[in-house]
């Protein structure tokens, strides 16, 4: 269903749905207003109405820096601030969720391969949109997913490795 996330959710939006992706996002080119309404607001509603029809599992598409909006880009502080929010409602919000904190989104073609892990240099923190979307598709697929929160950039291993180390580093 396609509806607009600065009106009220209609009460049906996620009827026979089991899985929601939020993916949504103000833009760059929008103001503190746009990225409140959206990425904040818009988040909010979303996750009440995911509770309230049992979503089984809430995929969220966050920010890098939505864990710690201090250490972000001063630029858009506003908008880490907003996802760290947004976030932190998922969190508690008792729906089962996967949070993906992706790097700075890039257009090139999927590579196939990611990293949960920074590498602590800005210039190669970054991901093909093509890449997060696979990995979308990967969380929705694998219970393992759920109730986890990972970073996603580029990298050398499968999306399959990447997600198995990440939750296999959390067990050990």
């Amino acid at each position: 269903m396609i509806t607009d996330l600065e009106a009220p959710l209609p009460d049906d939006a996620f009827a026979d749905c089991d899985k929601v992706v939020f993916t949504a996002g103000s833009g760059g080119k929008t103001g503190a207003d746009k990225t409140i309404l959206i990425d904040l607001w818009g988040a909010v509603k979303a996750i009440d109405m995911a509770k309230k029809h049992n979503i089984k599992q809430f995929v969220m598409v966050s920010a890098r820096d939505a864990g710690n909006p201090e250490a972000g880009t001063e630029a858009i502080k506003h908008y880490n601030i907003c996802k760290h929010f947004a976030d932190e409602y998922l969190l508690t919000s008792g729906v089962p969720y996967t949070i993906l904190r992706p790097g700075k989104l890039i257009d090139d073609k999927a590579t196939g391969h990611i990293s949960t892990q920074r590498t602590g240099h800005a210039d190669k923190d970054v991901i093909t949109r093509a890449d997060v979307a696979a990995c979308i598709q990967f969380c929705l697929k694998h219970t393992e997913s759920i109730n986890q929160i990972d970073e996603l950039y580029n990298g050398d291993e499968t999306i399959q490795d990447a997600f198995i180390n990440s939750v296999s580093g959390r067990l050990g």
